[in-house]
């Protein structure tokens, strides 16, 4: 793939200097650096409707016009913002000025962190509500995702489960005060942190579902680093987290009670969501032994229904 994203980059610089693979969930993201500036390309699965990659430009390109902190989207060479190459859609985007934010330093990740995520998220949904995209780059609505259509071999009751989070969901309410783009994937490595300011960046996952998930998916992630055993020290981290992302998100976006009263179905709802795309798109037999008893230990807590934290 390296030498794909190497021919990727100059559709985007012709005074390429290095290009070095740097993460995504695929291996598909590259830094790439030349004379003057550093930006990153993401490598995605070639499609003849591009309009799934154009609503995620658009989306972000929104964003950065209503004054949200975001890296974005560059033009190649050409004055595009996607380029088809070999199997690959290819995408350039700005270097998000900061560092990222280690959750064992104490300077960082406390409370002041996490009231400004909140508040960069509620910045965000605040935004979302006049965003009305447009009809020919669409993103999709959260039952849309090819997971629900191409469901991994898991068991019967595991089924049964997101049979019954699917109906409930349905019930919900849609209008713009409490359903609309959403990042859905607000995790601490999409962010950076500068100068008291966060800049957002991959938007890859962007798309149509309640604003509470949305919380709650940051709420679900920030907790990665504490064992699953532990969960005395996971739910006294998850009030603490919660308490203070909240208060920074209701600083710019005001949040009704019944709808904090429904982090804990998310949080639940996310947790068996993870497993099945995990299950799905992950190749298990290259999994780690540590990767492995992960897995093993999130089928087993939904199984049971185990909640992801405790009242």
């Amino acid at each position: 793939m390296k030498e794909v994203a190497k021919k990727a980059a100059y559709l985007f610089t012709q005074n390429l200097l290095s290009i070095e693979l740097v993460g995504g969930f695929n291996h598909n993201v590259f830094k790439v650096e030349e004379a003057r500036r550093v930006f990153y390309i993401k490598l995605l699965q070639n499609t003849d409707d591009l309009s799934f990659y154009k609503g995620e430009i658009d989306w972000t390109l929104f964003l950065a016009q209503s004054g949200v902190r975001v890296a974005k989207p560059i033009r190649s060479l050409k004055n595009e913002y996607i380029h088809s190459i070999e199997n690959y859609v290819v995408m350039a985007f700005e270097d998000a000025k900061g560092s990222f934010v280690e959750v064992k330093d104490l300077k960082m990740w406390n409370d002041s962190l996490f009231k400004l995520w909140g508040r960069t998220m509620g910045e965000m949904h605040k935004v979302a509500m006049q965003y009305k995209g447009t009809t020919k780059n669409v993103r999709p609505h959260w039952y849309e995702q090819p997971l629900f259509h191409q469901l991994p071999s898991v068991s019967e009751k595991m089924l049964n489960r997101l049979e019954w989070y699917m109906k409930e969901l349905h019930q919900f309410p849609t209008d713009k005060r409490y359903y609309g783009m959403i990042h859905n994937d607000l995790h601490p490595r999409n962010f950076t942190l500068h100068n008291d300011q966060l800049t957002v960046f991959d938007f890859g996952d962007c798309e149509y579902n309640w604003y509470i998930y949305d919380i709650a998916i940051s709420i679900y992630h920030s907790v990665d680093h504490i064992p699953r055993n532990d969960r005395k020290r996971r739910n006294e981290f998850v009030h603490l987290f919660q308490t203070a992302f909240l208060e920074g998100y209701q600083q710019v976006v005001e949040i009704e009670e019944k709808w904090v009263n429904k982090i804990g179905f998310f949080l639940n709802y996310r947790q068996l969501y993870s497993y099945l795309y995990l299950i799905r798109n992950v190749d298990i037999g290259n999994l780690t032994e540590k990767q492995r008893g992960y897995l093993s230990e999130l089928g087993l807590e939904i199984e049971n229904d185990i909640p992801f934290v405790d009242n």
